[in-house]
């Protein structure tokens, strides 16, 4: 079928930029204002509302005085890394789709189509590439607010600091619910999770955080609990402390509860002087 007679055109022209400062002084760029790139994969408007999260809490906490003002630093040292990438991985792709030859046209027409096929029919690739796509798959590894404990009480499926929180059902108090019901996008989250409940130090972090006028909300799940769906997922051997940021990432994680770890971090990232 061949288009023919036609009526009215018009040129679409692809802008492919970012900038390189996120945020300077008082001024803070997000979303379009900051990176614009072609279309392919979809990823502009889901980026463009992570820049804007990314900067709110931290914006937020900052004018309560909850958090220094060097906190929002970290908005261009998170977010350029992504834009960056973001940049590179949708201008190559739209060029491999926009080659005016027959080698790309075979492509397109012939191998695409079918490699599409079987690369979604593997249940693995097909939820990796929705993750990447969806952004959900981002992390913050290399941030500044990504701090490690001791590790050795972690197995390796464990997720790290930086990456984001993954999802499992839980029960809390007697009542089936899941662990994204305990954050809260305004505040961190302070997960303490145990094995026994008879343990010194689990009371005296429990009740110090609790009265604690930090922007934190802690929670204690233990192993029969969360019906062992927490343990496996975090990927935890006996006990472990979680502090989960507003954006629902891992900022810290230590298999030790040792509440002089929880407070350093707070006082080197969040706190306020």
């Amino acid at each position: 079928m061949k288009a023919a007679n036609m009526e009215w055109s018009s040129v679409f022209k692809i802008h492919s930029r970012y900038t390189g400062n996120f945020n300077k002084g008082r001024i803070f760029l997000a979303g379009d204002a900051a990176h614009v790139h072609t279309p392919a994969g979809g990823q502009g408007m889901n980026s463009g509302i992570q820049d804007a999260y990314n900067l709110a809490w931290k914006l937020s906490l900052v004018l309560k005085k909850s958090a220094k003002p060097e906190l929002l630093n970290t908005f261009h040292e998170e977010r350029f890394p992504i834009a960056k990438n973001l940049h590179k991985t949708t201008d190559r792709f739209f060029q491999l789709m926009i080659q005016q030859n027959k080698a790309a046209d075979f492509f397109r027409m012939h191998i695409f189509p079918n490699a599409f096929k079987v690369i979604f029919g593997l249940k693995g690739i097909r939820t990796n590439l929705l993750r990447r796509f969806s952004q959900l798959a981002i992390k913050y590894r290399f941030s500044s607010l990504s701090q490690e404990g001791l590790t050795s009480g972690f197995y390796k499926h464990s997720p790290k600091a930086g990456d984001r929180a993954p999802y499992c059902e839980i029960t809390l108090d007697g009542e089936d619910s899941n662990i994204f019901q305990l954050y809260k996008c305004t505040h961190f989250t302070l997960i303490i999770a145990v094995s026994e409940t008879d343990n010194e130090n689990i009371h005296q972090i429990y009740e110090h955080f609790q009265n604690s006028h930090l922007p934190v909300r802690v929670f204690q799940i233990t192993d029969s609990s969360a019906k062992n769906s927490f343990f496996d997922v975090y990927g935890i051997k006996r006990n472990a402390i979680f502090i989960i940021r507003p954006d629902s990432h891992i900022a810290f994680r230590s298999s030790a509860l040792d509440i002089r770890e929880i407070e350093v971090y707070f006082e080197t990232i969040v706190r306020s002087r």
